[in-house]
């Protein structure tokens, strides 16, 4: 079972057709938009080389509907997360994990926030909820990854999400283990 998340990701396409040839089970979950190689434009020569061989889930049915039709679409499973995993408050209990910027923590002041957990990327529109929590004065603590191989990715956290970080209302934790999310 192969992820495709990003542009290197692709190095597994000739392993999971390699499988599927040799009769072996070989699935792969697509998360993200075509094309994934930004750089060398390599998604065309893969997918005529290696995709029809390969059983693909999407993870919506958004996304299933941008899978390109060269790839076996065997349907979509929503991305999950282990509910036992994360737990439920009613009231915040602060955390004490230190922000990717600046020197300030969030101590456990019960003092509550919006979060928001994902990877960085204009589509999941982090900017907007960071200026939604500004509208509404809300103080708003989030984590997730800044894809540096990407450059979509880092742009849009350089030019739009990072200038909105203060460390005060708006606090960046950068990548984050189940831990520190929950």
């Amino acid at each position: 079972h192969g992820h495709l998340s990003s542009g290197t990701d692709l190095l597994i396409l000739p392993f999971l057709s390699d499988l599927a040839k040799k009769g072996k089970a070989a699935v792969m979950t697509v998360h993200g938009h075509w094309p994934y190689d930004r750089n060398s434009y390599m998604d065309p020569y893969f997918k005529k080389l290696y995709a029809k061989d390969i059983a693909t889930i999407s993870i919506s049915r958004a996304m299933q509907k941008l899978l390109p039709k060269e790839f076996r679409d065997i349907g979509y499973i929503h991305n999950s997360l282990d509910p036992t995993t994360l737990s439920f408050r009613a009231r915040p209990e602060g955390h004490t994990h230190k922000p990717a910027f600046g020197h300030t923590r969030l101590e456990q002041d019960g003092k509550g926030y919006l979060t928001w957990l994902g990877k960085i990327v204009a589509d999941k529109g982090t900017h907007e909820a960071i200026l939604a929590a500004k509208e509404a004065g809300e103080r708003f603590v989030f984590g997730g990854i800044v894809d540096k191989y990407d450059k979509r990715s880092v742009d849009y956290f350089q030019t739009k999400v990072k200038p909105l970080i203060d460390d005060e209302q708006v606090v960046y934790l950068g990548a984050l283990d189940v831990k520190a999310k929950n």
